[in-house]
């Protein structure tokens, strides 16, 4: 078991708890320090990171090219189709300097795309909803369900050899 991770307290952690050997680094980095082989891994996870690169294309690419073929690419991101932008404006909690991109499904599908993956499935979410005692659960999960929950998730699948 591998795996990479940019927070040298993550990779520690990796190694520890699960026996993980896991290169401190970016995905680009340990792919050509020889750390990571190409088509090496099943899972890549991007767990709000993608909006603070500045080519997240770019990075998405390499992803791909360290999963094995079938394997899969979980990409969480803030949503821009949230309700919350609705109700906050700009004020809305991801409309941050850091973030140098923002995404809607459509947007995370065509970079996916671009990177060579295939997207499998969109869901919104989210473990701490700022409408929360204003909106029912049964309101909420209608939001989720209608993609406008503000954490967007997008898996895709890279195909072939």
């Amino acid at each position: 078991h591998a795996g990479v991770d940019v927070n040298p307290d993550a990779a520690r952690a990796a190694a520890e708890r699960y026996g993980y050997d896991t290169f401190t680094g970016t995905v680009d980095a340990a792919l050509a320090a020889g750390a990571v082989l190409r088509g090496a891994f099943d899972l890549v996870l991007y767990q709000f990171v993608l909006e603070h690169l500045a080519d997240p294309v770019a990075s998405l690419t390499t992803a791909a090219a360290a999963l094995q073929a079938g394997g899969a690419l979980a990409v969480l991101v803030p949503s821009m189709e949230a309700v919350e932008l609705d109700v906050f404006g700009g004020a809305y909690r991801s409309l941050r300097r850091d973030h140098l991109h923002l995404f809607t499904r459509r947007s995370l599908a065509r970079c996916l795309v671009r990177a060579g993956l295939r997207p499998v499935a969109f869901e919104t979410h989210c473990a701490l909803h700022l409408l929360r005692g204003f909106l029912s659960e049964e309101s909420l999960a209608a939001l989720y369900a209608a993609g406008r929950g503000p954490d967007l998730l997008g898996v895709a699948v890279r195909d072939g050899p």
